[in-house]
């Protein structure tokens, strides 16, 4: 069964999390300062 996986930011943690578990899992990792800036962009 896969089951789908929201890692928030992109550390070292985030890194093995990835690694652990996208071979079994749909993993999307959000990175929080790159979705910040763009939505200041939006907002200028």
């Amino acid at each position: 069964m896969k089951l789908r996986a929201l890692i928030l930011g992109y550390g070292k943690m985030g890194n093995a999390m990835e690694h652990l578990l996208a071979a079994r899992h749909d993993v999307r990792v959000w990175k929080e300062a790159s979705s910040t800036r763009r939505l200041a962009r939006r907002m200028d």
